[in-house]
């Protein structure tokens, strides 16, 4: 019974830390070509939002911009206002 090196150690870990049984392949870089089949094949997977979902997403984000800007410059304006206030410019 000859055991790899590399499993000995994973024998030696917790079980909830051994990742690699003991008929694993090694790990073997893939190919450009087959690494953009790979990329190509994950991407059909994914669940893509609609050009709906996507425009109102795209609009919430341009409201809750134009919201955080009125509150940081009305902010801004409040903080220069009490500095101007303290130390007596602009008066």
């Amino acid at each position: 019974n000859v055991i790899s090196p590399k499993i000995k150690v994973l024998q030696k870990r917790p079980a909830r830390l051994r990742t690699l049984g003991e008929n694993c392949k090694e790990f073997r870089m893939a190919t450009p070509i087959e690494f953009f089949r790979q990329v190509r094949s994950e991407a059909s997977k994914v669940s893509w939002p609609t050009r709906k979902e996507t425009t109102q997403s795209t609009i919430a984000v341009f409201i809750m911009v134009v919201i955080a800007s009125i509150f940081l410059f009305a902010a801004d304006q409040v903080l220069a206002w009490i500095v101007r206030l303290l130390l007596g410019l602009g008066t």
